[in-house]
């Protein structure tokens, strides 16, 4: 709980180091410096609502900490540039940079925003050894707060080394674990931006941010002394790295949501200056169309953005479908009865008032290695032996609890490893098990009795607070016996033994 309070409230500062910002920035732009407080006004309010800024501020989760400290990094950068007291910023800059880098080593492309900011200041000043000062005083700065809030990367430096060793061939795909595999198949940019457009920033904000992103490369082709450089520079080199990754959680990409905040904020103003400016001989009669138009368009952007938002921040007012999953076992299967569930998943009762899960027995077996287990080893390799053992347990099971779908989503996309369990799934959901489904829970982001499908969103914008939960109850008169079972999974497969 106490976790939960730090996120927020970093993430509350994030709010208003994006305002700030966005203020700073526009204040150096001819174009929009005459209305610098409302860019500043609208990121801010923009930032407020950004759905998963709104979920992750829920979770004792680094991103949001690493979001806060990256924005201070690079708002010192923009500040530094032309500030009469460049030790100050620079040292700021150097203070934020070791303390986003604590939180998680991916900030260190920030070095790059950092090295851009000393470019911009030499550009003004023309001053290399006033440039060198600053600089060497922010890397002496990072490298000290790096190692006094992260201690163990210098009293476990082989174990840290190693652990972050570790992070990157799991990110680029080299390990093989099964909370990754929903990512077989999907392509590197294309999965990212598509759930950043619809989900993470929400339709309006992300349309508003990839446009805004073209006007500011336009803009910097012949603005190149710009401070926005410092933002678009780690946009694209931030988002290019993690763009890449084999392994596409969409908080990943949480560290440059508040720069397209800010861009999508300052094109907004812009659009609404040229729809003002906007003059034609056919217009005349029409000028009041022009303020119709700016509040449409301010409308349509902020208001959806905040709708996205509020609907999401809705699945809240709900008790966790796990919970909902777990009552409805209580009220409906009988103390005594046999459970299972999916290994990598939670069993489900979860306990709930006087409940508690040992009014119900876990299925028991056997695994590979000799040792009793529970939980169907659903992401295990498809093998005669797995065949077997689905074969043999399920006739023994009441009830097949399905808390959540990241199995029965991540395992279809490889039907090359998988056939045997997708034919599991195939029939399990058709009811040719001899198990249909009783229950399903579902929770979706919703406002105003509008409901937002985002079942095709990426699994860890949904599993933790609001998946899909399902419980499958054995028929009445089970029809199957452990052979006939065993044929039907088998049926037309050709598995190794082991």
């Amino acid at each position: 709980m106490v976790g939960r309070v730090v996120s927020a409230v970093f993430d509350s500062g994030t709010i208003l180091l994006t305002g700030r910002l966005a203020g700073v920035l526009a204040r150096r732009t001819k174009q929009l410096r005459s209305h610098a407080w409302y860019v500043a006004l609208l990121a801010a309010a923009l930032q407020v609502f950004i759905p998963l800024h709104l979920q992750l501020s829920h979770f004792y989760a680094v991103d949001t900490l690493l979001a806060f400290f990256v924005v201070l990094t690079i708002f010192a950068c923009v500040m530094w540039v032309d500030s009469q007291r460049p030790f100050l910023w620079a040292g700021l800059a150097g203070v934020a940079y070791g303390l986003a880098m604590a939180t998680k080593f991916s900030a260190a492309p920030l070095v790059f925003s950092l090295l851009i900011a000393g470019w911009l200041r030499w550009r003004q000043r023309r001053d290399f050894f006033d440039f060198a000062v600053d600089f060497f005083w922010a890397a002496i700065l990072m490298v000290f707060v790096f190692f006094f809030t992260q201690p163990y990367a210098l009293m476990d430096m082989p174990n840290f080394i190693q652990q972050v060793s570790e992070q990157g061939s799991l990110v680029r795909g080299s390990l093989d674990l099964p909370y990754v595999r929903q990512f077989v198949g999907t392509l590197p940019f294309i999965y990212q931006g598509q759930n950043l457009l619809l989900w993470g920033m929400g339709i309006t904000a992300g349309v508003s941010a990839i446009a805004g992103c073209l006007w500011l490369l336009w803009f910097l082709r012949r603005n190149l002394n710009s401070s926005w450089l410092i933002v678009i520079v780690w946009v694209v080199v931030y988002g290019g790295i993690v763009g890449s990754f084999y392994v596409k959680f969409m908080r990943y990409l949480l560290p440059i949501y508040p720069f397209l905040t800010v861009i999508a904020a300052a094109f907004l103003v812009v659009l609404l200056q040229r729809i003002g400016q906007f003059d034609h001989h056919y217009m005349e009669r029409f000028a009041w169309l022009k303020p119709c138009l700016q509040a449409l368009l301010l409308f349509i952007i902020l208001g959806g953005t905040i709708f996205q938002g509020l609907a999401l921040l809705n699945v809240y007012s709900e008790p966790n479908t796990r919970i909902q999953a777990s009552n409805w076992i209580y009220q409906h299967i009988a103390p005594g009865s046999v459970l299972t569930y999916e290994q990598w998943d939670d069993a489900l009762p979860f306990p709930v008032g006087k409940h508690t899960p040992e009014q119900y027995t876990q299925a028991t077996y056997m695994d590979s290695n000799g040792q009793s287990t529970t939980g169907l080893d659903l992401y295990g390799d498809d093998t005669q032996a797995k065949a077997q053992q689905l074969a043999t347990l399920l006739p023994t099971v009441n009830v097949i609890a399905m808390p959540t779908d990241r199995l029965d989503k991540s395992i279809p996309r490889a039907p090359e490893r998988y056939p045997l369990t997708i034919r599991y799934y195939q029939l399990l959901f058709s009811g040719q098990l001899g198990f249909h489904l009783a229950a399903q829970f579902e929770n979706h982001p919703h406002l105003f009795g509008i409901t937002l499908d985002d079942s095709s969103a990426d699994e860890s914008y949904s599993v933790f607070d609001h998946p899909t939960a399902r419980i499958f109850v054995r028929d009445p008169h089970y029809p199957y016996t452990s052979q006939q079972l065993l044929e039907k999974l088998m049926a037309g497969l050709n598995l190794p033994p082991k």
